[in-house]
């Protein structure tokens, strides 16, 4: 349950920054809001799966997601893939968000 909730917190994550881009800088209503909502829920998320998983953990998880799906959908999106550094980049977090689930001991 708690890794169910540190992903619903990550794809929290996206849609706040998905909203931000969409508010363009805070100047329209409701993808503001929108944002801060999805930014609060994300943080209380967060904060809930922290009550099992360690920090170390959940953080990387939690920002890893959401930076990679941010990307991903700032792709999709917008078009905004304009250079091969960005999915090298993109490569490099998953690969570190592997190597960290790996290194976890229960």
């Amino acid at each position: 349950m708690p890794w169910c909730i540190l992903i619903l917190a990550a794809s929290l994550e996206v849609a706040w920054i998905l909203s931000v881009k969409l508010s363009e800088a805070f100047s329209r209503f409701g993808p503001s809001m929108v944002a801060a909502s999805a930014f609060v829920a994300s943080i209380e998320l967060l904060w809930w799966s922290l009550r099992v998983l360690p920090l170390r953990i959940a953080y990387n998880v939690w920002m890893a997601i959401g930076a990679f799906g941010a990307l991903l959908a700032c792709t999709v999106m917008f078009g905004q893939l304009e250079a091969q550094f960005r999915s090298l980049t993109a490569s490099l977090i998953l690969a570190g968000l592997a190597l960290t689930r790996s290194s976890w001991q229960e």
